[in-house]
């Protein structure tokens, strides 16, 4: 489970920013919203990150997802960079490095990495474990001229020096340990059980256009016990489903089937055809019970909620059986608000070990006041240098937000910032 997550100079971030998934004292909800992986740490399943439209909530989420990319997959040469845009608005952002702290547990033992690292290189990187006692794992330091990585151990890790020639070989200046880990011929306790964490745990980044649709139908096809969640899932949400059926065809591709498409399309096509001119497809059918009878719909004909929260039950399942993080921008595309705020209950009420952190616009949970706790809920904000600040309402003293206060309504009215700074609705339309 991840405790903590810092990032400094990526995109909108300029200054250090840390969202924490650690739990404050307060004792509300903690049946529903902490898990304790030591019996001592105080985790939360949720975080939601509220603000306005290029107040750099997508930012944080984009951040944190290529971090996890970096680790599990290394460049593959010298010569290859990063990816990314350091802050803009600041003398030669190029130069300044990009720096990342990870703080996560696996299974009772706590891991503390950090990375700093520029488009081209990884400047430095090191990585403390602790069951109990906090030791060194490894340091690991460039010399960006030569492009050679130095990397040392702690005096708890066992490495022949041989293995750690190799290792340094293999961790090439713009690879992460990591990844040069995971080309060498090496047991290292640690980096093992970080890449298996890393790749089992962590999931890509999905935003409200991200297509999940075969994911959920390769879930139905491959795991009863999951398809059982997901029709559960959409019976609870009152779309009338009591079974999902996925049926596979075939179709010739024929002149006439290609005379439907413009002639750029109808080469692709004929590129890609089998020998036996066959198109296999597979088709969604949702069965409908209506009145004490069924009545089939495929996919396309189902609404664009029902379709997505179809496509979401299948990530959920997958929740809920498997401890899972999870990163969803806009968590409120194309679904009620209702239906949102239902599938959140679902998540917190049955998963175990699981977290989702997510970016919305969904005001109205913040009305539910007994629903929710305080360092659940982030704010973004830009600062006057345009730099991405982020922020959580359990920051807000007493003054600001009372136990009797709507935080709704404070944040409707911009008390808690993160809201757009719009001007007067007046153009200047005259012609001189």
């Amino acid at each position: 489970m991840i405790q903590s997550f810092s990032v400094q100079n990526f995109a909108s971030i300029k200054d250090r920013i840390t969202l924490n998934f650690e739990a404050s004292k307060d004792e509300k909800l903690s049946d529903y919203y902490i898990i304790s992986p030591d019996g001592k740490t105080r985790l939360l399943k949720l975080a939601m990150i509220y603000g306005a439209n290029a107040s750099g909530k997508t930012n944080v989420l984009e951040s944190l997802e290529f971090l996890v990319r970096t680790l599990i997959f290394p460049l593959e040469s010298k010569n290859d960079f990063f990816e990314f845009e350091p802050f803009s608005f600041q003398e030669n952002p190029k130069h300044i490095p990009t720096y990342f702290e990870l703080i996560f547990w696996v299974g009772k033992r706590k891991y503390f990495y950090e990375i700093a690292l520029s488009n081209l290189a990884i400047h430095q990187e090191e990585l403390y474990a602790s069951n109990g006692r906090k030791y060194k794992v490894f340091s690991r330091k460039n010399d960006l001229d030569k492009k050679l990585s130095k990397i040392e151990f702690g005096s708890k890790i066992s490495i022949t020096a041989t293995d750690k020639e190799v290792l340094e070989a293999n961790t090439l200046w713009n690879n992460s340990v990591f990844g040069g880990y995971e080309k060498t011929n090496v047991y290292i306790e640690e980096l093992k059980e970080c890449m298996e964490w890393l790749t089992s745990y962590t999931r890509p980044l999905i935003y409200p256009k991200s297509d999940l649709k075969d994911f959920a139908i390769n879930t139905l096809q491959d795991n009863k016990a999951q398809k059982e969640i997901m029709l559960q899932l959409l019976n609870k949400a009152d779309f009338c489903i009591d079974d999902i059926e996925v049926k596979s065809f075939e179709f010739d591709i024929t002149d006439e089937f290609l005379e439907q498409y413009p002639e750029p399309m109808r080469k692709v096509l004929n590129s890609v055809k089998p020998d036996n001119n066959k198109i296999r497809k597979k088709e969604v059918l949702f069965y409908h019970k209506i009145n004490g009878k069924h009545y089939p719909l495929v996919y396309s004909q189902e609404s664009e909620g029902t379709r997505r929260y179809f496509e979401l039950s299948g990530l959920f399942a997958g929740i809920i059986q498997n401890p899972t993080f999870t990163l969803i921008d806009e968590i409120e595309s194309s679904l009620h608000p209702d239906l949102l705020q239902h599938f959140l209950l679902l998540f917190l009420e049955n998963s175990n070990q699981s977290q989702i952190l997510c970016t919305t616009h969904f005001r109205e949970f913040l009305q539910e006041k007994e629903l929710y706790r305080d360092d659940v809920i982030w704010f973004t904000e830009k600062n006057k240098e345009g730099a991405t600040e982020l922020y959580s309402l359990d920051d807000f003293g007493s003054e600001v937000i009372r136990d009797t206060s709507s935080v709704f309504n404070a944040y409707k009215i911009g008390k808690l910032g993160a809201t757009p700074k719009l001007s007067d609705i007046y153009l200047n339309t005259n012609e001189e």
